[in-house]
């Protein structure tokens, strides 16, 4: 699944932005990126370009996903459909905003949308569960020492038969 988040429809949910945009933007992808750690899922950020001061696309990949800059003439949404519209499974998108039209065309095209509470959830229990793997993982020296132990137990048992 690749996910595609709506930037700025992101960003303007966020209580006690600064008068500063871009300053805001860059703490959003900051968070998002630490919230995204180690979590394997394929997210691109996508920002309309209107609200900065470069004319021209723009894509930067950060430690745990892509952001978009779409170019001065494209809107985010434009730009997602078009995502969608050119994949070969457009079901295996899923578009995280509470833009209703975006959501509707979206839709109408196949991919799956959700909005930000349903994503970030479904993040933190992802999060979790692979953790919850990882803390499970046996590692070399404790599959030796669980070998010995078996071992010894077996010897013992033999001696009993």
């Amino acid at each position: 699944m690749k996910y595609y988040i709506d930037g700025y429809n992101l960003l303007f949910r966020i209580n006690n932005l600064s008068d500063d945009l871009e300053i805001d933007r860059n703490l959003l992808i900051e968070k998002l990126d630490s919230i995204f750690d180690n979590s394997n899922i394929e997210v691109i950020i996508v920002f309309d370009a209107h609200r900065t001061d470069n004319d021209l696309f723009s894509r930067s990949y950060f430690k745990n996903f892509e952001v978009i800059f779409t170019s001065k003439n494209q809107l985010a949404d434009d730009y997602i459909l078009e995502e969608i519209f050119l994949s070969k499974n457009p079901s295996d998108i899923k578009v995280i905003t509470t833009d209703k039209t975006l959501k509707r065309k979206a839709k109408e095209m196949t991919a799956k949308v959700e909005n930000f509470d349903q994503f970030f959830d479904y993040v933190s229990k992802k999060l979790e569960s692979d953790k919850q793997e990882i803390d499970h993982f046996e590692t070399p020296s404790d599959i030796k020492r669980l070998i010995k132990i078996f071992e010894e137990r077996l010897k013992n048992s033999d001696d009993y038969d």
